[in-house]
């Protein structure tokens, strides 16, 4: 197999599989997931508008989630 990157032979533990994408070296990885906006296996640049969107929605309210966490806000109740 041939990296996707650099075209070069895969061996063994110099190696790994990208989700969808196919051989790759660990150290080409690293770049090519920057480049193309690659997340964990999530490839950001392929996904549609309206997807993209419902993604940062579900981001946001997790940052929201994690900030009321850390603040400890209390709730007054009249």
């Amino acid at each position: 197999m041939k990296c996707i990157i650099c075209n070069k032979p895969v061996y063994g533990k110099q190696g790994m599989t990208a989700v969808g994408l196919g051989a790759i070296h660990k150290k080409c990885f690293p770049g090519h997931s920057l480049d193309n906006r690659v997340f964990q296996s999530l490839d950001v640049s392929a996904l549609n508008d309206e997807d993209f969107v419902e993604l940062k929605e579900i981001v946001l309210a997790e940052i929201n989630a994690r900030e009321n966490v850390s603040q400890k806000t209390s709730i007054e109740l009249f």
